[in-house]
């Protein structure tokens, strides 16, 4: 049962990071231990092995030989606090944009460090896959945001990356989702299900979402366990570039109040960024309060894992 509630509590930090542009569940689990076992549990679940078990009718050998009471707490806890967060960021974007991605700045900043840690040896290869990371991540952000049609199978794919990107330390499958313009279109239906106001158009956007997870999942897994296993240090250090460049877009002056005035040297009007004195303050303070919250977890699983 302890350990039934440890995992359950990771899924609920990797449920709310998933929810936050710029950071992925993949890279909580990272932080908190759990990476390799749920690789591991993904290869399982959607192994030949178990393909065969299920076409063949032998439940109790699925039942039995899967990671079931890992795989339950971990999802059970991924959808308890994306059920639960995904009205609050959202509203949180909206009224207070400059320290919301303030604080997840701060998660990003210090998520880096784990990340990086895990490649065991940075030479010319891992710099040049963290340049490549950090090159393809430049290339996708400043494309901008995509407007991307409602369609079955618009949403089948943005359920694949979602699914994906939530296991995948690097990259942020709420930063992904805002490119492709769904990102009010998921969480939003997330939050009315989970307070009783969905419709049928609700319903059936997250059943082909999750359709597209669960076909997303099972391609996946197996091209991540063999990259981490044949050349982790490539593959990690890619990701930390991919994740670092995401700072960029999180920089909390973004969206800012413009204030035109006319210069005295030209007819032209000059568009100065105004920024209140009072908002440093809470800027600064809700940065400070994202990287310190990564730190605890990070140390509490460290210390955990030595003891």
């Amino acid at each position: 049962m302890k350990e039934f509630i440890k995992n359950f509590f990771i899924g609920l930090s990797m449920g709310v990071v998933s929810v936050i542009p710029g950071i992925s569940g993949g890279t909580m689990a990272l932080i908190t231990g759990a990476f390799d076992k749920i690789v591991e549990a993904m290869r399982q679940l959607t192994s030949r092995r178990t393909v065969a078990l299920l076409r063949h009718g032998r439940f109790k050998e699925f039942c039995t030989t899967l990671p079931w009471p890992f795989i339950i707490a971990l999802v059970g806890g991924i959808f308890v606090s994306t059920a639960a967060t995904a009205s609050i960021v959202t509203r949180l974007l909206k009224e207070h944009p400059q320290t919301t991605y303030a604080f997840f700045l701060g998660l990003v900043v210090m998520s880096l460090v784990p990340l990086a840690r895990r490649v065991s040896q940075w030479n010319t290869a891992s710099i040049s896959a963290l340049l490549a990371g950090a090159a393809m991540g430049f290339f996708l952000l400043t494309r901008g945001r995509v407007d991307t049609p409602n369609d079955w199978w618009m949403l089948m794919i943005v359920g694949a990356i979602s699914a994906c990107t939530m296991i995948l330390p690097g990259i942020s499958g709420s930063l992904t989702l805002m490119l492709l313009g769904k990102f009010d279109t998921m969480w939003g239906a997330v939050d009315r299900l989970a307070t009783g106001r969905a419709t049928g158009g609700d319903v059936a956007t997250l059943a082909w979402i999750v359709l597209g997870g669960i076909i997303g999942l099972g391609a996946f897994a197996h091209l991540l366990f063999f990259l981490l296993k044949k050349i982790p240090d490539i593959t990690l250090s890619f990701l930390t570039g991919l994740m670092a460049i995401s700072l960029w877009k999180l920089w909390p002056w973004q969206h800012v109040k413009v204030v035109k005035i006319a210069s005295e040297y030209a007819s032209e009007e000059i568009v100065k960024h105004h920024i209140p004195a009072s908002e440093y303050f809470s800027v600064l303070a809700a940065f400070a309060v994202g990287a310190a919250l990564v730190w605890l977890v990070e140390h509490f699983a460290r210390g955990k894992k030595s003891s």
